[in-house]
């Protein structure tokens, strides 16, 4: 709205009509919380002519207003630039930007892509005149060749290294890194592979190359525009087109942070599983993007997207983009699609492939799904609505788009709060496709099992049987048939960390087992827990990747218990409704007749620990142990962290994590516990806490008496969260707990116990 408000003014000083664009200035309406529209207001009313002064004009354009081409036609500077990229990685992005910082560059130039919390409020903390921010507005979705783009035409220095906004640097980067005008320098994920440093492949993208040939290439190829081969072809064409000699990054310079697989995809339209349920991921994408690169016109500077430019004050530019993206045919999506696939089976070593059973399939798949150059066709129409409260469509091969016919349906049935069903003729990558819908879809396919349940249901109206292969699908037949299709499920969406999800899962759990319902975990890894479900346990269940609350409300029985979030419920009743879904959310237990203590921690004690968490806890006899669980992190002044913020409870909720937190500083345990060891001399103590400077003043007092899992990490990751979960499971062998009061690890210690002959509290028993 801003841009429209600046371009109308922007008109009206055009025509020398300075009273109505003093009088738009005054209506712009603008956000008090943000800096670019204050920066935008005030540079407005402190340029604005306010006479016929033309030179003034020029000066106000020339100052605030331009196009992104036209600062790529500006003569380039000796000196170096770093260019970066973020789009909802701000976190990555500050701790790589200290790094960054170090380094003696002349610029360093920051692409903020619509990120949901702007980078520059992210990164105020660092104080360096050489950033600048260029953000640029109303962007859905995350494109690298765009993004960066951006970042390389604005670059004024004639040496440029590009780093995503998850790259570290050590402050020798330069001096490790040279380039010259015959060579560019690059990072190499085989080399990465070779060193042994497999977490070091995503190093690939980053490089450094001279401003000039970056432009005599067109810089990235935009029609690249997902996930895959786009850093490989700029490479390609620096090295053809250029003439240029390459070396490899020095990786004793360069780290990559290490993150969930799906960040790298994320806000993309892109297969993120194996394609066809066959050929690998990166492998897929790679090769389907190089084909797209390859095949079409070959890329040029003149096909870049250009965008409108603002600059707020000397660091911050905000942008929008005002070109089209270019139209790739569908077609030849569907030939890259298929190239791909087919490159998948040619390389491949004879003896590790069925000829006559995978290539005759994925030749089939391909065919079909790509015959028309469209994704999968559809024989029958909607065929109605059942009872106001189903849909039911049929999948085969032959009319409309399988993608646009199925989110039609799909919008449908969320209006109408419908269930819909979908009938599959046999194809089990169709099935798995729908399957993935969550509770929106049931999947049904069309057995000989199906048939003899809907000849059944004619049999009893007084009509014929019928067969697989002629099988009618009227109203009447298929509203009858579905009533006893239909499976209830609890989907649990588990949240906070790894305590408060398990207790909320073994809640949904019990009250599942008592109902008859399918359980499904919804575990979305986040700050507070960044790990999976299946890092952690072998479980045979249903478990789903993302949370899906606002679309569970549209056909779901939803009751959300996170009194922070709007429309929560915490401690409603859980009612149930034999002919819908439960969708339940919480980092607590529920309020149901159907779930207590005991029926809880039947399912928590029935989780099977992964082998790698089975072997950390091996080796540990806790037969002659007292535990004690130490909770400090998240008291008063040890909050800094995200999770431990007070916006993820109340205040009320803040204030009691603050009191409680105190009662249980381990001073508190010490007095405790040597009362307990003094007592009985061969008792020995097993420790689990949050901070390392408690185990260091424990070792150095309790020496050979005390027991403990040693880690380097202390906080959410990945790695953490699996000790952690062991930290519990020898917690949960001891004889007798000392645990932190408010505190859902020491709770989750005693769910899973059955040890345990007497258990004490901080601040209640000592």
């Amino acid at each position: 709205m801003l841009y429209k408000k600046f371009q109308l003014i922007k008109n009206e000083i055009d025509t020398g009509n300075y009273s109505l664009a003093c009088k738009l200035l005054a209506e712009i309406e603008f956000d008090e919380k943000s800096n670019a529209s204050k920066a935008l207001h005030a540079a407005l009313l402190e340029k604005l002519p306010h006479s016929d002064n033309n030179a003034s004009y020029a000066k106000l354009e020339q100052a605030t207003y331009s196009h992104l081409s036209d600062f790529d036609s500006q003569n380039i500077k000796p000196g170096i630039s770093i260019v970066s990229c973020c789009m909802n990685r701000n976190e990555n992005l500050l701790k790589a930007l200290k790094t960054w910082v170090k380094l003696p560059v002349d610029e360093i130039v920051i692409v903020d892509w619509s990120s949901k919390h702007p980078v520059c409020d992210t990164i105020k903390e660092i104080n360096d005149a050489r950033i600048k921010i260029l953000r640029v507005e109303d962007e859905s979705k995350w494109v690298l060749t765009y993004g960066f783009n951006v970042g390389l035409r604005f670059a004024s220095y004639s040496k440029v290294f590009k780093f995503d906004a998850d790259i570290e640097v050590s402050e020798d980067f330069l001096e490790r890194n040279s380039i010259n005008s015959q060579q560019f320098v690059r990072g190499y994920w085989k080399s990465a592979l070779d060193q042994g440093l497999d977490s070091q492949v995503f190093v690939n993208g980053s490089f450094g190359a001279y401003k000039q040939h970056l432009k005599d290439i067109g810089y990235y190829n935009e029609l690249i525009r997902t996930y895959g081969w786009d850093d490989s072809d700029l490479y390609e064409r620096l090295a053809s087109n250029c003439g240029l000699s390459t070396t490899y990054l020095d990786f004793k310079s360069i780290l990559h942070m290490e993150q969930k697989a799906g960040d790298r995809t994320a806000h993309q339209d892109v297969i993120i599983d194996n394609y066809l349920g066959v050929v690998p991921t990166t492998e897929f994408n790679n090769q389907r993007n190089k084909f797209i690169g390859r095949t079409t016109e070959y890329w040029n500077i003149n096909r870049l997207q250009n965008y409108d430019i603002i600059k707020l004050d000397n660091n911050n530019w905000a942008l929008k983009r005002t070109t089209q993206e270019i139209n790739i045919p569908n077609y030849l999506i569907a030939d890259a699609n298929s190239y791909a696939a087919m490159h998948f089976l040619w390389h491949r070593e004879p003896q590790l492939i069925s000829k006559s059973s995978l290539y005759k399939e994925l030749a089939q798949f391909i065919f079909r799904e790509y015959e028309s150059g469209v994704h999968f066709d559809i024989t029958k129409e909607l065929l109605g609505e059942l009872d106001n409260n189903h849909m039911v469509i049929e999948f085969n091969s032959k009319n409309s788009s399988f993608r646009d016919f199925l989110n039609e349906c799909i919008n449908i049935a969320k209006s109408k709060r419908m269930r819909l069903y979908a009938l599959v003729h046999g194809d089990s990558f169709l099935h798995k496709r729908l399957g993935d819908l969550n509770g929106f879809v049931e999947v049904i396919t069309l057995t000989e099992t199906l048939a003899s349940a809907i000849s059944e249901v004619r049999t009893k109206n007084g009509l014929e049987p019928i067969s697989i292969d002629n099988m009618p699908l009227s109203k009447e037949t298929v509203e009858k048939t579905l009533e006893s299709l239909f499976n209830p499920k609890v989907y649990i969406d588990a949240q906070h960390g790894l305590g408060n999800r398990i207790r909320a899962i073994g809640s949904a759990a019990a009250i599942a087992n008592k109902t008859g319902r399918e359980l499904v975990i919804v575990w979305q890894s986040d700050h507070h827990c960044e790990c999976e479900f299946d890092d952690l346990f072998d479980y045979q269940g249903k478990v789903i990747k993302e949370s899906f609350l606002n679309e569970a409300s549209l056909s779901m029985d939803v009751y959300n218990y996170m009194e922070i979030e709007a429309g929560s419920c915490k401690d409603k009743l859980i009612e149930i409704n034999d002919s819908s879904h439960l969708y339940l959310r919480a980092a607590y237990t529920f309020n149901s007749p159907y779930s207590h203590w005991d029926t809880e921690n039947e399912f928590i004690r029935s989780l099977i620990p992964t082998k790698e968490i089975q072997d950390l806890v091996e080796d540990f006899n806790l037969s002659n142990c007292i535990a004690a669980h130490i909770r400090m992190e998240a008291g008063a002044g040890l909050d800094h962290n995200t999770y431990d913020s007070v916006e993820n409870w109340t205040q009320e909720g803040h204030d009691q994590l603050h009191f409680w937190r105190e009662k249980s500083h381990y001073s508190h345990f010490i007095k405790r516990i040597d009362e307990i060891l003094n007592s009985n001399s061969n008792v020995k103590l097993f420790l689990a806490t949050d901070l390392p400077e408690t185990y260091s003043v424990f070792e150095d007092y309790y020496g050979e008496r005390l027991v403990y899992l040693k880690r380097e990490l202390y906080d959410r990751s990945k790695e953490q969260i699996k000790y952690a979960l062991a930290d519990a499971i020898l917690l949960s062998r001891a004889s007798k707990l000392l645990g932190s009061t408010w505190s859902s690890f020491s709770e989750l210690a005693m769910r899973m116990s059955t040890t345990y002959r007497e258990i004490e509290m901080s601040g209640r028993d000592f």
